[in-house]
């Protein structure tokens, strides 16, 4: 029975438009509403109502035993897929979701066959208003159309709302909390709409030669004001007449900072409705990693939750209409799994042998293996052999000296010997291919994982500490007399990028070391590579100092717009305090994220380096696990081979597939964050290595350390 049908066997016609007209456009949202739903409020609306109306919901049936059961055909389900025959169920999400964004409500009125709902209609925020009840909160709710007024019993509405401070019963808008900033843009955007248009100015001080009592006085002021007051009003013409003088005081573009206004109020628009640049097009920070981590902060912080807050609403007050207390409704969650962090406790449940091969495939819906139920512990924790003694050695001091002279002469005839054929050519068949990449996938996780724990404390220690110095800036700040109207800056950012270097650069030196080896190691090279040469260092150093710039710059602007936002809703000193230590800048997501994309970015940098100080080294090719995981981007350049030094992306390949204000070419993984990308060195075979030859110290500095591991 459609809605139509229903109201015509009620006494009263209660139509769902208050006039034809809204049906074609004409909505009654209010005249200052029309003028805000515009411009940055629109797109950041449609970024978060688009992705909302994507809910995937999941009806479960819980048992006596608390044992839940999918159920996928349900009166509920069939209401919401089919809520009436003129709105899809993406549409009916995406429109509440909008209005809570914009008024904070909506309303589902439920049509029922018997007492079991049929159809949902929903209502116009702006015609509907909640009863009070002061034993119940809302007895009912008012509907006001086309000039009259209907009750519709609360049973029959389901109302969404956001939470608001000061009721209980109506909530508030996204848009109302970020009026000012809207506001603010948009009377620059009608400022210089008329400056175009008109091509003149009228903010001035009028003067007269002659004495105007209070009456002519006030008359003339309220003529001009109603003349040209208003940036509808700017730049008009004036006539003046009877001695009347006019000197111009209007300020310039130039003078206003106008590009900045207009980017510091787009940025605070965003920031309160939670929707990062690069979901709406703005590119001009981003690249592949920055472009990954905002779709999943977007979805974490700001879909994830808005869904929530929806299935909340239906489970209390829509399903309980069907009579079944045991029916719940969920959503799949939008939020990307974090399979880096699930890999690693399937690895080490194989590994200490608490896990088996089936079990990990059974959760990941995998077919059974023949023989995948044992449980295996890696060679290492065995016993290999121990040291043979023999009789008859004069004593251990005679036995060491000759020892050390017969090891010292091996190691000085290992450096003058030509072996050719001791480095191992990578470019093989395609097995051979994806057995080194795998394995180096595993090998290079391991060594990363120390890393990223070192690199995750020492960002979280920055953090604290530019927390501690960014309020102790601030009440400097706000001690100055002149403070009101300037820009507040929070962080000294010669002096964070000074501490950030000190912090890190041990990190890197350690880091390119490891890695350096690790890659001589691949290449079956005898001599260590050498992290103390000129240009290993230069390299650290130009990628600490470039790390450290980005994270202060970010860290910095950041604090600079919470704390103006603050400001203009004149928050008192604590408050601002509040908004610096909850600043997410600050938090260990943050910290986790450096430390995935730093420790990655640097093993391969590392790398890269060793391979060119190796002279042996002349391609590289791009690997990645072709599983289900795999991102699209790194799955098209597996197997993409190119010259030691080229890049496998180039800034006009990029841009032809629409990626822009990227910070350089890709010349090697990660893509983007989580990413598992290797590179495999192609070895040119009519080159070979020829280290620095040792000193005699060196050497046995090295056996020695040998001996004692």
């Amino acid at each position: 029975m459609g809605l139509f049908d229903f109201w015509k066997k009620k006494e009263a016609d209660i139509p769902l438009l208050s006039s034809i007209g809204r049906a074609f456009g004409i909505s009654p949202m209010r005249r200052d509403m029309h003028a805000l739903y515009r411009g940055w409020v629109y797109t950041s609306v449609e970024a978060i109502s688009e992705e909302v109306s994507t809910i995937d919901l999941v009806l479960t049936k819980s048992d006596s035993k608390g044992n839940k059961e999918t159920i996928t055909s349900h009166p509920a389900l069939a209401v919401i897929n089919d809520a009436n025959p003129f709105m899809t169920k993406q549409f009916i999400f995406k429109r509440l979701q909008a209005h809570k964004e914009l008024f904070g409500n909506e309303y589902w009125y439920i049509v029922r066959k018997g007492n079991t709902p049929a159809e949902i209609y929903p209502l116009l925020p702006s015609l509907v208003s909640p009863i009070p009840d002061e034993h119940t909160y809302v007895s009912g709710y008012n509907y006001r159309v086309s000039g009259k007024n209907y009750t519709i019993p609360k049973e029959d509405i389901i109302h969404f709302k956001n939470f608001s401070a000061e009721s209980d019963i109506i909530g508030m808008s996204t848009l109302e909390a970020v009026r000012t900033a809207v506001e603010t843009d948009y009377y620059a955007k009608e400022y210089n709409k008329s400056f175009f248009e008109n091509s003149a100015q009228a903010g001035v001080v009028l003067t007269h030669e002659g004495e105007m009592n209070d009456e002519m006085s006030t008359r003339l002021l309220d003529k001009w004001n109603q003349n040209f007051q208003g940036p509808s009003k700017n730049f008009r013409t004036a006539l003046l007449q009877g001695g009347l003088k006019m000197d111009r005081l209007q300020t310039n573009h130039a003078d206003m900072e106008f590009i900045e206004q207009r980017k510091f109020s787009r940025d605070e628009i965003l920031a309160i409705f939670r929707v990062p640049k690069t979901i709406i097009g703005i590119l001009e920070d981003a690249n592949f990693a920055s472009a990954k981590t905002a779709n999943y902060v977007f979805a974490l912080r700001t879909i994830s939750p808005k869904m929530r807050a929806i299935v909340d609403t239906l489970n209390e007050f829509f399903l309980p209409m069907f009579g079944d207390p045991s029916l719940k409704f969920d959503f799949r969650n939008p939020v990307p799994e974090d399979r880096t962090e699930l890999i690693s406790y399937y690895q080490s449940g194989i590994n200490n042998g608490w896990l088996t091969l089936n079990e990990v495939r059974a959760k990941e819906g995998l077919t059974e293996l023949e023989n995948g139920n044992e449980t295996f512990l890696p060679f290492s924790l065995t016993p290999y052999t121990t040291v043979k003694t023999e009789k008859g050695i004069a004593g251990p001091a005679e036995a060491i000296a000759k020892d050390i002279t017969e090891n010292l002469r091996k190691l000085f005839a290992s450096h003058k010997e030509e072996k050719p054929g001791r480095l191992r050519d990578m470019s093989m068949n395609a097995d051979i291919f994806e057995k080194v990449g795998k394995g180096k996938q595993d090998s290079r996780q391991k060594r990363a994982k120390k890393f990223e724990k070192k690199y995750e404390a020492t960002s979280m220690k920055l953090f604290n500490d530019q927390t501690e110095r960014a309020i102790a800036n601030l009440e400097k700040e706000l001690d100055r007399k002149d403070w009101k109207g300037k820009q507040l800056n929070l962080l000294d950012e010669d002096l964070e990028i000074e501490i950030t270097i000190d912090l890190f650069t041990p990190l890197m030196n350690s880091l390119v070391e490891t890695e350096g080896q690790a890659a001589f190691d691949m290449l079956k090279l005898d001599d260590e590579f050498d992290v103390s040469s000129p240009d290993i260092q230069k390299f650290i150093k130009a990628n600490v100092k470039k790390f450290a710039g980005s994270i202060t710059e970010t860290s910095s602007r950041e604090l600079r717009a919470i704390i103006a936002s603050g400001v203009e809703q004149n928050e008192s000193i604590n408050q601002l305090k509040d908004r610096i230590e909850n600043y997410s800048g600050f938090s260990e997501t943050r910290a986790t994220m450096i430390a995935l994309t730093e420790v990655s970015r640097g093993q391969n940098k590392s790398e890269l380096e060793a391979w060119d100080e190796s002279g042996v080294v002349k391609a590289m090719i791009w690997y990645t696990a072709l599983d289900e995981r795999v991102d699209d981007e790194c799955g098209l350049l597996h197997g993409k081979e190119i010259d030691l030094g080229d890049n496998f992306l180039t800034l006009d390949e990029m841009a032809a597939q629409g990626v822009s204000d990227y910070d350089g070419a890709i010349d090697s993984p990660p893509l983007h964050p989580n990413c598992r990308c290797v590179l495999i060195p192609v070895i040119d075979k009519g080159k070979r290595y020829e280290p620095k030859k040792p000193d005699p110290a060196t050497l046995l500095q090295k056996y020695l350390t040998l001996e004692n591991e």
